[in-house]
């Protein structure tokens, strides 16, 4: 239950710190088009893996 716990932190934690960069760089531009692109699609992928880890931990599927 720990480890699942653990995993969905982590993976809400990534999220959310590739949503500050990807703000950050939208106040005062700082990355490449390409990182830009890249920093996003983490960012969802990361936010996307988060909540389907955390039904797993809440509902056991």
């Amino acid at each position: 239950m720990l480890n699942s716990l653990l995993i969905v932190t982590l993976f809400l934690g990534t999220g959310f710190i590739l949503s500050l960069v990807q703000d950050g760089h939208l106040k005062k531009p700082f990355l490449s088009r390409m990182a830009f692109t890249l920093v996003s699609f983490g960012s969802f992928s990361f936010f996307l893996l988060g909540t389907f880890a955390s039904l797993k931990f809440l509902f056991g599927f």
